[in-house]
């Protein structure tokens, strides 16, 4: 009787997760276009170039991502997302850095969900990720950012101590 049980349980927790899985579709369906960032051009040549180096970047083809990205940016200038696309395609540092502090001085432009694309990023390559967790960009394109202040020390009081390890067996 308890292996009946014990397979009645298992064939529960299945039909669960199962079920489960069969219902996300519908939750993440019923969010609809709320969840998604914005892609913020003047150019839908560039939106649409922007979109296929994005698919290709997904599926891990950085180079021939690229490619995409460069003619987006040329079909407009303003295109942040565009920058975004070429740092993380980028070949170099100086590549990286370029395109980088190009889309930051750009965010002041883009929709809130790009800005904090941008902002993080930036943040990233400076090698401040407080940046783009407390910054804000104040709408100036010299980089500038506010920061709340926090209460916390920027020297810490941790002084490690070692203290003598013993061993006892037993028996």
């Amino acid at each position: 009787m308890r292996s009946i049980l014990l397979n009645g349980r298992s064939f529960a927790c299945v039909l669960l997760v199962t079920l489960g899985a069969g219902a996300g579709p519908l939750v993440a369906g019923a969010a609809g276009a709320a969840d998604k960032i914005p892609i913020s051009t003047s150019s839908e040549a560039a939106r649409k170039l922007y979109l296929q180096g994005r698919d290709l970047a997904e599926k891990l083809r950085a180079t021939d991502a690229r490619r995409f990205y460069e003619q987006a940016v040329a079909a407009d200038e303003s295109f942040a997302l565009g920058y975004i696309g070429l740092a993380n395609t980028s070949g170099t540092t100086r590549e990286f850095i370029d395109a980088t502090t190009h889309a930051a001085a750009l965010a002041g432009q883009v929709s809130e969900g790009e800005r904090h694309m941008i902002l993080a990023l930036e943040a990233a390559m400076k090698g401040d990720p407080a940046d783009a967790h407390w910054g804000t960009r104040t709408g100036s394109s010299s980089g500038s950012m506010t920061r709340r202040t926090s209460s916390r020390s920027t020297r810490s009081s941790f002084q490690p101590t070692r203290t003598p390890t013993t061993h006892t067996p037993s028996c």
